[in-house]
């Protein structure tokens, strides 16, 4: 008799989420990155949303590493708290969803230089 395996259930209580992108350190205008492993979960898709503190979506590119973890990029554009929520074929992940502070970025319009190095060359 031939063996026909059943297909292993997704189990999104198993993801895991880590980088830059949940920590306390992103900015307004710089790239930022969710790593999300699903390498223990089984098969399924990632989804996230991620809302800004005016309500509009924030843009995401998922990047699949084609082994069972995924990197999910994003750049703020709003100062205030971001709400992630990322599910697993249809299921929230732990710790989801998720609210992440985003601070100003730096305006390089707005620096100002000065001193005598730049007074007498």
């Amino acid at each position: 008799y031939p063996l026909i395996e059943e297909p292993q259930p997704s189990d999104a209580s198993k993801v895991k989420l880590s980088g830059d992108g949940i920590g306390n350190n992103v900015k307004t205008g710089v790239p930022a990155t969710i790593k999300v492993d699903a390498s223990e979960a089984g098969p399924g898709d990632v989804a996230i949303t991620i809302k800004s503190p005016s309500g509009s979506k924030v843009p995401v590119k998922i990047i699949d590493n084609e082994d069972g973890t995924y990197d999910i990029q994003f750049t703020p554009e709003e100062v205030g708290n971001h709400n992630i929520d990322v599910e697993f074929d249809g299921d929230k992940v732990p710790g989801a969803p998720l609210t992440v502070p985003v601070k100003p970025g730096i305006d390089a319009n707005k620096v100002k230089c000065a001193g005598e190095g730049l007074d007498n060359p």
